[in-house]
């Protein structure tokens, strides 16, 4: 009788599975009902898609497939999130809920999911979170300019700034257009959603690449040389971070003609221990997080058939990074006339990268400037020496050449000339980062310009190694102070030896001279002891960052200009969105019409104010998570605000004074009670009014090579 009933059974379940009848899993169960995992609260942002796992669970904790059982979903609030914005996706063992919101939307909905079985009574369970959506309210295509290698592709970001103040890449939901400007259209050039393309190119063609989403835009100029990629250089080189920690990794492709190219977004990133330290091969690329103790762990970054690598070990020591050059950042102009010390004709530039070396004898017109005859070329960033000691620094050129080491003008040689060697010596200290700026114009005929060292006295010098230049400026947050605006007079500024570390409450931050009969004099105030520390990142390579709290520094009084009259501030801000107006700097007191200083608005809005007068930009024209420059001056009665090398807002009828005794307040105003939060770097002052061509070259100077 038992193997009859048995038989039976089989029998009818062999026929509901070749019938693929669903039986419910009540039936199964007894009538128990499934479970759900709670899923926490979620910010849903415009123009991505919000994936939420989740997964169902029957009594006796199995997890089962999604298919297998009746899910829906509701919405609260069907303006922030339709329900048809909702969708549902399920792999073994997990269930996903996507989100896209519709453009423009904002506000909050409780978002349910509820599973159910089939059977007789039907048994259910009901997950419920809720769901914040933010809005788009600006969009940057980053990096702003790029030269793109023939037979290679290169990938753009349109990172959109949201509501909350964070800032997200919406590439696949941007519109894009490239737009020819100058040359012949490259072999095989297509475009989709921020990667470009290209096969074989002729000449130097130039074009505009336009991402756009809903009401914004933006766009890169993009221009392509016949060179190709030849490597592929990973930096930093080593370094160790704690667990939580996080370090990002750059990777450059070096090119057949020296150039140097920013392909962190294009490169392949693993890693080969992720339980220690995985690296991020999506959004945020390159950056590698501390998961647990151990390592090191080998991080590669690979394109196309060429790779590098970097290792990390996580342990409890304070992080440090070992990093490596990769050359000098140069800009190409279409013309020689030269009006100043490093004065930049900005409607003449036509390109700009990072050189490897500065080791070139361009024949035939190939050259980066886009094959022209007449041409300048000002290259900036930093050298650092292997060994301590005096170097003979070396230039050949044809034609004029100036060369900069640490502020002080080395060698002049501003003429028309053949090939001409010209000698200077410096003295560097081992591992120190020193600033460079060179200049060299062609003018018909042939076009060499080359950059050498040797160690000790003056002989037969070789090219200075990629490895020991750097394209961007290394000290956190320079004091600049000028008498002239001249970019070769008195320089003051905070140094630090290029390890990032917490910056103690109290204390002194020592700043070191150039030509000043009185250093700067600054003392840092964190009186929670978090927060406010030396930082390096692959856009400014070291700045200071504030915690909104308790951050700020103060400079003495004895060190800075005193003025009723001209005056020109600038600073480098990367703010974040605390929800609450935050000072970058203050000068002066509290008193009417006796300070000075710079607050940035919950919206983006700049404020420049001073005895209770405030001088207001638009709306949004400060971006936050990322780098602004910011320079505002005083005549004495009219105050202008520029942003990124360009005017945005003039005021006039003001009557503003920064006495005597008066203290400079970093990271904070004269109040002390709008702290800032974000980071700072180079923060330069003038007792005279920088004009807009002034302001433009400093920015241009200064700016983030590759933001």
């Amino acid at each position: 009788m038992k193997i009859k009933v048995f038989l039976i059974l089989i029998l009818f379940v062999s026929l509901i599975v070749e019938a693929q009848v669903f039986i419910p899993y009540s039936f199964w169960r007894g009538n128990q009902g499934p479970t759900i995992t709670a899923i926490p609260a979620q910010k849903v942002y415009e123009g991505n898609v919000t994936t939420i796992p989740f997964t169902i669970y029957h009594k006796s904790g199995y997890p089962l497939y999604c298919s297998a059982i009746s899910i829906s979903t509701s919405t609260s609030n069907t303006a922030a999130v339709p329900l048809s914005a909702i969708s549902l996706v399920g792999t073994f063992p997990f269930c996903y809920i996507n989100i896209t919101t519709p453009s423009g939307t904002t506000g909050s909905s409780s978002i349910g999911v509820t599973v159910r079985d089939t059977g007789n009574p039907i048994l259910q369970a009901t997950s419920t979170f809720t769901a914040t959506v933010y809005n788009v309210t600006g969009l940057t295509v980053s990096p702003t300019s790029q030269i793109i290698p023939q037979n290679s592709n290169f990938r753009f970001l349109a990172s959109a700034i949201y509501s909350d103040g964070t800032t997200q890449d919406i590439a696949p939901s941007a519109t894009w257009s490239l737009v020819l400007l100058t040359g012949t259209a490259p072999a095989g050039l297509t475009q989709s959603f921020g990667l470009i393309t290209v096969g074989v190119v002729t000449g130097y063609p130039t074009y505009n690449y336009t991402a756009t989403y809903g009401a914004y835009s933006s766009t890169a100029g993009v221009s392509f040389n016949s060179s190709t990629i030849n490597g592929l250089i990973v930096t930093p080189v080593s370094g160790n971070i704690n667990v939580g920690g996080t370090v990002d990794v750059k990777c450059y492709a070096t090119t057949v003609d020296g150039g140097i190219f920013d392909m962190t977004n294009n490169c392949t990133w693993t890693s080969n221990n992720d339980p220690v330290a995985n690296v991020n091969n999506l959004f945020n690329k390159g950056r590698v997080y501390g998961n647990s103790l151990g390592g090191p762990a080998t991080i590669t970054a690979t394109y196309s058939t060429f790779s590098d690598t970097a290792v990390i070990t996580v342990d409890t020591f304070p992080p440090t990074t070992v990093d490596e050059g990769v050359g000098l950042y140069g800009r190409y102009y279409s013309t020689i006339s030269v009006t100043g010390p490093k004065n930049d004709p900005y409607s003449a530039l036509v390109n700009a990268r990072i050189d490897a070396q500065v080791d070139f004898n361009w024949a035939g017109l190939n050259n980066p400037a886009g094959g022209l005859d007449d041409f300048g070329t000002r290259w900036s960033g930093q050298i650092q020496a292997p060994t301590s000691g005096l170097y003979c620094v070396q230039t050949v050129s044809d034609d004029g050449v100036r060369l900069w080491i640490g502020n002080s003008l080395v060698i002049n040689n501003w003429t028309d000339h053949g090939p001409t060697l010209d000698s200077a010596t410096y003295t560097f200290i081992a591992g120190l980062k020193t600033e460079i700026f060179y200049e060299f114009y062609e003018r018909a005929g042939g076009a060499e310009v080359r950059l050498r060292w040797v160690a000790g006295a003056c002989g037969t010098g070789t090219a200075i190694p990629r490895i020991n230049l750097f394209p961007i400026a290394t000290r956190a947050l320079d004091i600049q102070q000028n008498v002239v605006p001249q970019w070769a007079s008195l320089r003051r500024g905070f140094a630090t030896n290029g390890t990032p570390g917490v910056i103690a409450n109290g204390a002194a931050i020592t700043g070191f001279t150039n030509g000043a009969a009185t250093p700067v004099n600054a003392v840092a105030s964190n009186v929670n002891g978090t927060g406010m520390a030396y930082t390096s990142n692959s856009e400014r390579s070291e700045s200071i960052a504030f915690d909104g709290i308790d951050d700020s520094i103060s400079v003495a009084a004895s060190t800075i200009p005193t003025t009723t009259g001209a005056r020109t501030v600038a600073v480098w801000v990367n703010p974040t969105n605390i929800g609450a107006t935050q000072d970058a700097f203050g000068w002066g007191t509290a008193a009417a019409n006796s300070s000075f200083g710079v607050s940035i608005l919950t919206n983006g809005t700049l404020r420049l104010y001073g005895g209770g007068i405030n001088c207001d930009t638009a709306a949004a024209a400060i971006t936050f998570l990322t780098w602004n420059h910011v320079v505002v001056n005083f005549t004495g009665t009219v105050a202008n605000i520029y942003i990124n090398g360009a005017l945005s807002r003039n005021c006039t009828g003001l009557a503003w004074s920064t006495p005597a005794g008066s203290t400079l307040y970093i990271g904070a105003g004269s109040t002390l009670v709008n702290r800032f939060s974000g980071y700072l770097d180079d923060i330069a002052i003038w007792n005279v009014v920088l004009n807009s061509g002034e302001t433009n070259t400093l920015y241009q100077r200064q700016k983030v090579f590759n933001p």
